[in-house]
């Protein structure tokens, strides 16, 4: 039950940093610094929550022998 709390935790910090994405972009450009951080940041969480999904995935996933 945690570990959906977490993954549910990490979905929502990266729907907020996607819309915040969106509208640093939109506003400053998206070369301006703080639009490149907010990318970077959502870059990490993107790839923390990829490998916590395959990690998921092979160990609930039936063989096939």
């Amino acid at each position: 039950m945690q570990k959906i709390n977490q993954t549910e935790k990490l979905l929502d910090e990266i729907n907020y940093l996607r819309n915040r994405l969106l509208a640093v972009g939109t506003k400053k450009g998206l070369s301006h610094c703080k639009t490149l951080r907010i990318s970077r940041e959502l870059d990490k969480l993107l790839n923390e929550y990829q490998s916590n999904s395959s990690s998921f995935s092979s160990k609930h996933t039936p063989s096939r022998d």
